[in-house]
């Protein structure tokens, strides 16, 4: 993974036991060469009272779909 050169978003949930904030933060910095954006979606960004591993999906995830819309966005123009 140390080699991956690749663009990383990586992005926690409030409430995920499954992937707790500074367990997906200590991944993405294992891509030592590639540039990375980490990001943490709380329930004040997604506008509701609780998220987790799998209900960030049902409810809350319009504002973090725009989140990785503009992260890819940014990425294209940078490439193109």
């Amino acid at each position: 993974m140390r080699a991956l050169a690749k663009p990383i978003l990586a992005v926690s949930i409030d409430g995920d036991g499954f992937a707790p904030s500074g367990s997906v933060s200590a991944l993405a910095h294992r891509a030592a060469a590639a540039p990375r954006t980490v990001a943490h979606y709380a329930t004040a960004d997604a506008g509701v009272p609780e998220l987790g591993h799998f209900r960030w999906a049902r409810r809350g995830g319009a504002e973090l779909a725009r989140w990785v819309g503009e992260w890819a966005g940014t990425r294209v123009a940078s490439a193109g």
